[in-house]
């Protein structure tokens, strides 16, 4: 069955595309490949793997929601008043009317206008989002994503010796001593990067939503609210710190196979399902990695993970301070 191609990191997550992707087409439909013998079924998972996955969703929607909170703070002291006057302004807006030219009776031209009304949008939405690092709550959303990155270490870590330690009989693995026992703090470059992802998306979120509205002839009124609403909802805030999370585990995971237990090789194993995108299948099929080389968490979304090629699992020594129960 088709399923839709992955969005790119300027679409709506209503699927509408970008003008990177052309205002008129839609998106196009592929075929899911067969699924590698590696995969894992999402859908249908069991025993430690439910286990991980679980812990895994919870402790990202918790730091997400957390992270949407500082996003607030820190682009509440932002003008948007004065940023949508200045946008009707350049578009040569007036009230209960379009932006010129974008309901222009000649399709091309209605299209290279409402091009120059995206571009005009993101420029000016960029430049009012570099406001964000220069605000006193900014400080406030580094720690939210430094927050999340030493969490994603920790519990990539735990999942490790949890795996290992399931696939070795063992049953009952003290989970949050093992996650804790495992975090390491990111470095500051890496979160200053991570949340410069997070204010591009938020750039392309608001253009979208200053040139719909001038497209529609929205009142001034009218665009700050959808305006307003877009900057708290931190779409990209969710999507971004999924992202960022996700590669925290995935790179804990790998480099607790190496480090605890010399695993000198590492597949990469995908979720198993028609989700699963062309990046990931190559990555899966060609497997396996060095841990050097183990590849990063390609896009936003991804669910694929690590694990010891040939079935191997972590020694003893590596989970048996975080056992709670012996073998079964």
């Amino acid at each position: 069955m088709p399923v839709p191609r992955l969005l790119c990191l300027w679409c709506s997550s209503d699927g509408t595309p970008c003008d990177r992707c052309g205002e008129d087409e839609q998106a196009p439909m592929v075929t899911p490949p067969a699924v590698h013998e590696l995969a894992l079924d999402l859908s249908n998972l069991t025993g430690i793997w439910a286990d991980v996955y679980a812990r895994q969703d919870a402790l990202y929607a918790k730091h997400q929601r957390k992270a949407r909170t500082a996003w607030r703070k820190a682009t509440a002291g932002l003008d948007l008043a004065a940023l949508i006057a200045a946008f009707r302004r350049q578009a040569l807006m007036i009230d209960g009317a379009p932006a010129p030219g974008t309901d222009h009776e000649s399709p091309q031209a209605a299209k290279h206008h409402k091009a120059e009304l995206r571009n005009l949008a993101r420029s000016m939405a960029a430049g009012f989002l570099m406001g964000v690092n220069d605000q006193p709550d900014y400080a406030g959303l580094l720690a939210a994503v430094t927050a999340a990155l030493t969490a994603g270490t920790g519990e990539g870590t735990a999942a490790a010796l949890a795996v290992s330690a399931a696939g070795a009989g063992y049953t009952g693995f003290a989970w949050q001593k093992a996650a804790r026992d495992g975090r390491q703090e990111p470095d500051p470059g890496t979160v200053t990067r991570w949340a410069a992802k997070v204010i591009a998306g938020a750039v392309g979120d608001l253009a979208r939503t200053l040139a719909a509205g001038a497209v529609a002839g929205a009142s001034a009124d009218a665009m700050q609210a959808a305006a307003s609403a877009v900057l708290a909802k931190g779409r990209a805030v969710t999507a971004f710190l999924g992202h960022a999370m996700h590669s925290a585990v995935s790179a804990a995971m790998a480099a607790a196979y190496a480090a605890l237990g010399g695993i000198e090789l590492l597949d990469w194993i995908s979720a198993g399902d028609g989700r699963v995108c062309a990046v990931c299948v190559g990555y899966e099929e060609n497997s396996p990695y060095t841990p050097q080389d183990y590849p990063d968490t390609p896009h936003i979304g991804c669910r694929c993970c690590p694990g010891p090629s040939g079935g191997l699992t972590l020694p003893l020594g590596a989970f048996a301070a975080y056992m709670i129960t012996g073998a079964a």
